[in-house]
């Protein structure tokens, strides 16, 4: 269906879970949810904030209307404050913040569909920036991504592409994951002629792509919220946290050293090729010890 949306931003989702004025719940609840999620994740970025802080929910507001017959939802932006936003993107009111959202969400699933494409073709993604980009963090709504699945080169025209994947991820997962082709058939997203449709084949770009390296490594950290039946942890070194795995052999060490502090555990990165940046996702451990015990030896 070709509708887009003036002021705000359109979602149209298709299938028969909209077919009447009784809509199905769950579809309703995945569909909303997840939306309104997407959208709190670019917001702070369209005004130029880190994160969605209380006092950016009380300046920008929320307008939402509903079509009866299908699932039609008109979002616009209400700015309370204008004046608390001189620095943001936020120049041209709600529009502005409309418009930036809604390039965000067409290149976050295009960059997400050429990872996917990349990596279907058996190469390694490679993400460059265009040295160039727009110094005020505008998105171009054309050829904001470019691959070559040739040699798994992928180029973006800004950087903050990369950030509003990472942050959307989850929710852009759920909702692409609950398109089935029946109860949900598609959703689009839409502000003007800037459109992004999502349908069944996008559940491709969802898929797992974890990779445990080869290479051992050793991390001093602290073994956080273990789970020893299920073989799943955290471990805290630093600033960082990271979650972990480790065999049924290694469940006496895990059950002793859990909780402790500057504990060396020996480890295996796990990446995901479908993250967004080149850092470690998670560890395999495959061994564990306190450097105090054995100096004690």
């Amino acid at each position: 269906m070709d509708r887009t949306s003036e002021t705000g931003i359109l979602l149209y989702a298709q299938g028969e879970a909209f077919d009447e004025r009784v809509f199905d719940l769950r579809s309703l609840e995945l569909v909303l949810t997840n939306y309104r999620l997407i959208v709190d994740h670019l917001l702070p970025l369209a005004v130029g904030q880190k994160t969605l802080t209380d006092r950016l929910k009380n300046d920008v507001k929320y307008e939402v209307g509903v079509k009866n017959g299908s699932l039609e939802v008109v979002l616009n932006f209400i700015l309370e404050n204008p004046e608390l936003l001189v620095a943001a993107a936020a120049t041209d009111g709600g529009h502005q913040i409309a418009s930036f959202i809604a390039k965000m969400i067409k290149g976050v699933v295009e960059l997400r569909r050429a990872l996917n494409a990349v990596l279907e073709n058996g190469k390694k993604p490679a993400i460059h920036i265009d040295q160039s980009f727009h110094q005020d963090n505008s998105v171009q709504e054309d050829n904001s991504v470019t691959c070559n699945i040739t040699t798994g080169d992928i180029n973006l025209t800004n950087p903050i592409l990369v950030i509003g994947a990472d942050l959307t991820k989850p929710a852009i997962d759920r909702l692409i994951n609950g398109i089935d082709g029946t109860k949900i058939s598609g959703v689009n997203l839409a502000h003007k002629d800037i459109v992004t449709s999502l349908t069944l084949p996008d559940r491709d770009i969802t898929g797992a792509q974890k990779e445990e390296l080869g290479t051992q490594i050793e991390v001093m950290g602290r073994l956080d919220m273990a789970a020893i039946t299920s073989h799943k942890a955290h471990i805290v070194t630093g600033n960082s946290r990271y979650p972990v795995t480790w065999d049924e052999s290694l469940r006496p060490k895990i059950r002793k050293f859990f909780d402790l502090e500057g504990i060396v555990f020996k480890v295996r990165p796990i990446v995901d090729h479908r993250q967004f940046k080149g850092e470690p996702v998670g560890f395999h451990v495959l061994d564990c010890w306190s450097p105090q015990a054995r100096l004690d030896v």
